[in-house]
């Protein structure tokens, strides 16, 4: 079990607004020279409109945490969810129309990479492992507590409560 602290993200400007980077495998990976297997971030979106960057030979998952984000592609019109992961290649062309400082939740993965994405709100404690928790509101990992916005590499089974961001995958 790691836990991650949203103080301890990276943090990059971009001209849109800032991310905060949780995780990029292999450790020490490049997103610049898209030397990554997967990338987990969340931005804080300055801007109420942007353009997403071409990240061929990978997909996506985003979804909005606080704010709305509404994302255009070809003649699609796309209202996030943020309870329902939207998952696009990372090659379409897509731009966003968002409410001044919207957050959002993105992983980005190598094309042929076994990632899934699910957001979850739970009373009762559940079995989670090999994911990453992003923690919505304050999680209860066995007598740890996790708070909001912090995440959480499990490796083994625990059991969790809380709102929450998962994303399963295997160590690459």
């Amino acid at each position: 079990m790691k836990i991650i602290k949203q103080c301890d993200y990276r943090t990059t400007a971009w001209t849109g607004g800032i991310t905060r980077e949780i995780l990029i495998l292999p450790e020490g990976a490049s997103l610049a020279h898209r030397k990554f297997d997967i990338r987990i971030s969340s931005a804080i979106i300055e801007t109420t409109e942007s353009d997403f960057s071409d990240f061929q030979g990978f997909d996506r998952y985003i979804l909005p945490i606080e704010g709305r984000i509404t994302l255009m592609r070809e003649n699609q019109t796309i209202i996030l969810s943020p309870h329902q992961p939207f998952h696009f290649g990372g090659e379409e062309k897509v731009s966003s129309k968002n409410t001044p400082k919207a957050i959002d939740f993105n992983v980005i993965f190598r094309k042929g990479r076994q990632v899934e994405v699910e957001w979850k709100k739970t009373d009762s404690p559940i079995a989670l492992g090999d994911c990453l928790l992003f923690a919505l509101s304050p999680l209860k990992v066995g007598k740890i507590q996790i708070e909001k916005h912090d995440s959480l590499v499990l490796e083994s089974k625990e059991m969790v409560s809380g709102e929450m961001i998962i994303v399963k995958f295997r160590h690459f």
